[in-house]
């Protein structure tokens, strides 16, 4: 068995789970029409909603730390030629050290998709990511993000097909996963075995673990309010509904 991947040091694997996701881009793209100009996305992966903002936005800053990700980012930019490319800017700070590094070039639209705030696995990891995108936000801005809900039913070791899917050589590839959950310290683990089987039949096997935390909805109000934003909106998706009693996600809109 191999020592389990980190899951943003594994490219292929992050497009195969993520690549096709499109959820938030309609949500994310009206923010951007809304807040024209300088517009900093955190945790930019391999350039999902980037390419979405480089048609949008004066100038996008793209925080991606993980080098991988970083620069399967870069090379698209180089070889696809993207709409509004030339204005896309790609750095391997954390917000926090882009913050430190750049104290004075605030921007109209701050975004922290598709989870990127779970990976701070700390109360002070929490707050400085928080005060990091606090700064980072011009007055009359707006910070917006989304991440998972506190997990409800999860089946503990029970292997769960994420995905199947045919490659292009004739082989598959298969994506199953286990959860482990730690309701005491908001913690949720995936563990995720990659099986391909490849065109002459072939099978390879890799694993990819990602341990997240997670935040209630009012200790995540408290923290972001904590952080010096003056209001906080809360939804339970992208269509802006009202947190119900069973939230699967959170979406939230913070004003400086």
């Amino acid at each position: 068995m191999s020592h389990a991947r980190d899951p943003y040091g594994d490219v292929a694997f992050y497009e195969l789970l993520h690549g096709s996701y499109r959820d938030d881009v309609a949500f994310y793209r009206s923010l951007a029409l809304d807040h024209p100009g300088r517009l900093l996305e955190i945790g930019a992966g391999t350039g999902r909603l980037t390419r979405e903002f480089a048609r949008l936005a004066e100038a996008v800053v793209a925080l991606e730390p993980a080098d991988a990700m970083r620069f399967a980012l870069q090379e698209a930019l180089t070889e696809e030629a993207w709409e509004g490319a030339t204005r896309v800017e790609v750095r391997g700070d954390t917000i926090e050290a882009y913050a430190q590094a750049e104290p004075n070039a605030a921007c109209d639209l701050v975004v922290a998709p598709f989870n990127v705030l779970l990976h701070a696995a700390s109360l002070e990891a929490q707050d400085a990511f928080l005060q990091a995108a606090h700064q980072c936000t011009k007055p009359g801005g707006l910070f917006a993000f989304d991440m998972m809900a506190p997990p409800v039913g999860v089946l503990e070791g029970v292997p769960r097909l994420e995905l199947r899917d045919d490659r292009m050589d004739g082989g598959e590839v298969k994506v199953t996963r286990v959860q482990w959950h730690d309701p005491v310290r908001q913690v949720l683990r995936n563990d995720f075995e990659v099986e391909t089987l490849d065109g002459e039949g072939r099978v390879s096997r890799r694993h990819v673990e990602l341990t997240v935390r997670y935040l209630h909805r009012f200790e995540l109000e408290r923290a972001v309010l904590q952080a010096g934003f003056s209001r906080v909106q809360t939804f339970e998706d992208f269509g802006r509904a009202p947190v119900g009693a069973s939230p699967r996600h959170f979406v939230v809109l913070a004003h400086p």
